[in-house]
C-alpha cells in the first residue's frame, strides 16, 4: 500500500512541489488517503514495534506539518491546483472529509507515540475551521459535502476531552439540510462560483441534495437515501453525539435510520449501495445482484455505525450481529488474503466477468480504510458497561486492556476456535476477577450455545440472545457450534425470488467458477430443495494463506446445453472469492421448480 501511495504521487503530494503545467495533479482527496494510511501504521505500532515503519510515520507527519498554511490551514489540492479556492465548493471539494482524515490520523499518532507532534498543528487546523464555519456574522454556514469531520471530531472529543470538539459537531450535524432563507446552502455556494448547482446523481423525483443527506434536517428523515458511504459517516456521527449528549429525539433519528439501513437496504453480507449510479441506497428492498455496487467502504462504515449503537445499547444483540456479519462478509471480500489487492464494488453475482481484485485505484479510499480497521478490530471485541459489565461482542482471540471505574486496568484475555469453529476460554488477570459481570453473546449461527463458569452450565440465564453472569474463578469457558444453513431472502426483494443462499455461522457462502468447473454458467444452478448441504475441510485450495476453511457441498440441478443433470456444487465463504484466479461468483441460487428444464 505504501509502495502504491509513492508510485501514484500520493506520499509526495504534501512536499507542495507540483506546478501548473506538471503531470499527475494532486487530487482532491489525496490528503485523505496517506492520512488513513498513517492512521492505520499508528495502531499497528501500538500493537508491535517497526522501526521501518515507525520511520514512514515520521515522514508523513513531517510532510503534514510542512504543509500547514500560517493560519493552520491543511490541504494540498487547495494550495497548490486551485490557490485561492478555499471553501468555495464544499458540496463537491472533500476539504473537509480530508480534514477529518487528517484528524483522525493525528489522534492515532498521539495514542501510538503520545507525542503532541501531529496533533497540535491538526487541532490549530480545527480552530481554524471553527473560525471559518457557523452561524455567527461573518461566518459561513455550511457543511462537509462529503461526511467524515463530524465523526472525527466526536472521537477528538472523547479521546483528548476539549469541549469545542464537540460543538464544532454539534454545529455541523444539526447544520445539514436545515431550511434557511438563503437557499440551500450548496445552491449560494455555487452561485458565489458563478456555477449551476450540483445536486448529485439521483433517483427521479428525489429531493434535491438527498444524495449528501442534506435535504432535511435529520430528525426529520424518515429514510435513509443518497451516497452510501456519505450516509454510514453520517449516521457514526448522529448515532455519537446522541449518546454522548444523551440527546432523546436524534438517537430516535439514528435508531429509525438504522431499521432504514439495516432491514430494508441491506445486502445478506451487509453491504449496502445497490444504486452504481450514485453509490447508494434504492427504493426499499430493492437490492440488485449483477449490478449492485456495495462498496466496501460503505461496509466499513456501517461497522461504525453499528458500534456506536452499540456503546448505546450494547444489550440489543442485532447491533453486534450486523457489525459481525458485515465485518466477515462485506469488509474481508474487500481485501485479498495476502492484503495486496483489492475490491472497491462488490455485487453478489457477476457473469462472464472473471473478476480479480485491484493493486491500486484511481480513487483508493478503500485499501487504507480496510487497513485502519483491521488495525482497530480489538475495540469490537469487548465494551465496558456503566455497571462495568463486559460485553463480549465478537469471539475473536485477542488479549485486552479494559478500563473500568476508578481508572482500574484489567487486562482479559480470550481464547477462540473461530472463525470456522465455535467455543472459547475467556480469562482476566488479577484479583478482581470473580468480581467482574460478563455479558456474553450468542453468535450468528451459532447451535448449543452454552456458558460454563466453574464447570457449571449457565445457560438457562439467556435473556435476548446474552448470557449474563459474574466470573467467579476466573474463567468462563463457551461453548457452541456452527452448521450450514439455507436462508430465504426477504419476499420483497424480487431480485431474489426463488432463491435461497447458504450461510454457516456469520459466513455467506458463495458458488465461484474456480470450484466449478464442470458448469460453464452459474446461472444455471438450480438447488435442490430439502438436501442438506455437507461440510468438508479443505486442506488445499487456501493453504499457501495458511487457511484450512468449511467449505459446502449442495445437491443441484444443472440446466445448460438443453440437457437437465444433477450435480454437487461447491460452496465457499463470499470473502474467499476471487484470491486463487479470475472468476465470477453468485451468492442467492435459484431452488428448482418443479418440472423446471424438462420442456
Amino acid at each position: 500500500m505504501l509502495d502504491q501511495m509513492k508510485q501514484t504521487g500520493r506520499w509526495d503530494s504534501l512536499k507542495l512541489q507540483w506546478k501548473s503545467g506538471d503531470p499527475n495533479p494532486p487530487h482532491r482527496f489525496w490528503d485523505s488517503d496517506i492520512a488513513k494510511w498513517l492512521e492505520a501504521a499508528c495502531y499497528i505500532l501500538t500493537l508491535q514495534p517497526d522501526p521501518s515503519l515507525a520511520a514512514q510515520v515520521d515522514e508523513a507527519v513531517d510532510n503534514i506539518r510542512n504543509a500547514q498554511h500560517e493560519d493552520g490551514y491543511i490541504n494540498t489540492y487547495y494550495t497548490v491546483v486551485e490557490p485561492g479556492k478555499r471553501w468555495t465548493n464544499l458540496s463537491w471539494s472533500h476539504e473537509l472529509y480530508d480534514a477529518g482524515h487528517l484528524f483522525e490520523a493525528a489522534l492515532a499518532h498521539n495514542l501510538y507515540c503520545q507525542s503532541r507532534r501531529l496533533l497540535d498543528p491538526l487541532l490549530k487546523y480545527i480552530r481554524y475551521i471553527d473560525s471559518v464555519f457557523g452561524l455567527r456574522e461573518g461566518h459561513k454556514a455550511g457543511y462537509p459535502g462529503h461526511q467524515e469531520l463530524e465523526l472525527a471530531l466526536l472521537k477528538g472529543y472523547e479521546q483528548i476531552g476539549d469541549k469545542s470538539l464537540l460543538v464544532l459537531a454539534n454545529y455541523f450535524l444539526e447544520e445539514r439540510g436545515q431550511p434557511r432563507p438563503q437557499g440551500h446552502y450548496f445552491d449560494v455556494e455555487a452561485e458565489a462560483r458563478g456555477e449551476a448547482p450540483n445536486p448529485g446523481p439521483s433517483p427521479k423525483g428525489a429531493p434535491k441534495y438527498s444524495y449528501h443527506q442534506a435535504d432535511r434536517r435529520v430528525r426529520d428523515m424518515e429514510s435513509i437515501e443518497g451516497h452510501s458511504v456519505r450516509a454510514m459517516y453520517w449516521l457514526t456521527a448522529v448515532s455519537n453525539l446522541a449518546r454522548v449528549t444523551k440527546d432523546e429525539s436524534l438517537l430516535e433519528a439514528a435508531e429509525r435510520l438504522w431499521d432504514s439501513t439495516t432491514k430494508r437496504k441491506m445486502y445478506v453480507t451487509g453491504g449496502l449501495g445497490g444504486m452504481s449510479e450514485w453509490e447508494g441506497f434504492g427504493p426499499d428492498y430493492v437490492l440488485p445482484n449483477e449490478t449492485g455496487y456495495l462498496e466496501t467502504c460503505a461496509a466499513i462504515g456501517l461497522v461504525f455505525f453499528a458500534y456506536q449503537m452499540l456503546l448505546i445499547d450494547p444489550r440489543r444483540t442485532e447491533y453486534a450481529d450486523i457489525l459481525e456479519r458485515t465485518l466477515y462478509n462485506a469488509v474481508l471480500v474487500g481485501v485479498s488474503l495476502d492484503g495486496k489487492r483489492f475490491f472497491y464494488e462488490n455485487p453478489l453475482a457477476t457473469v462472464g466477468k472473471l473478476y480479480e481484485r485491484s493493486a491500486w485505484f484511481d480513487c483508493s479510499c478503500c485499501p487504507p480504510n480496510v487497513a485502519r480497521l483491521i488495525a482497530t478490530l480489538g475495540k469490537y471485541v469487548f465494551t465496558v458497561g456503566a455497571d462495568d459489565t463486559i460485553y463480549v461482542h465478537l469471539y475473536i482471540s485477542c488479549t485486552a486492556e479494559l478500563t473500568i471505574s476508578g481508572g482500574k486496568r484489567i487486562t482479559i484475555v480470550q481464547q477462540c476456535n473461530e472463525p470456522w469453529n465455535g467455543g472459547a476460554k475467556i480469562s482476566i488477570n488479577g484479583p478482581d476477577a470473580h468480581r467482574m459481570k460478563f455479558s456474553l453473546r450468542k453468535p450468528l449461527g451459532a447451535e448449543d450455545f452454552k456458558v460454563y463458569s466453574e464447570g457449571i452450565n449457565i445457560s438457562s440465564l439467556e435473556l435476548n440472545g446474552r448470557v449474563e453472569t459474574y466470573m467467579t474463578g476466573g474463567i468462563l469457558t463457551v461453548d457452541f457450534a456452527y452448521s450450514a444453513r439455507a436462508i430465504s431472502p426477504h419476499p420483497l426483494v424480487l431480485d431474489n425470488r426463488g432463491c435461497i443462499a447458504f450461510m454457516r455461522g456469520p459466513f455467506v457462502y458463495c458458488a465461484e467458477t474456480i470450484d466449478n468447473p464442470q458448469i460453464k454458467d452459474l446461472r444455471a444452478i438450480r438447488i435442490i430443495p430439502g438436501r442438506t448441504p455437507r461440510e468438508f475441510v479443505e486442506k488445499r485450495e487456501f493453504s499457501e494463506w495458511g487457511l484450512d476453511p468449511i467449505v459446502l457441498k449442495v445437491d443441484a440441478i444443472i440446466l445448460e446445453d438443453g440437457v437437465r443433470k444433477e450435480d454437487e456444487v461447491t460452496l465457499i465463504p463470499v470473502c474467499l472469492w476471487a484470491n486463487r484466479a479470475r472468476s465470477d461468483l453468485r451468492v442467492w441460487l435459484p431452488s428448482l421448480l418443479p418440472d423446471e428444464g424438462l420442456a
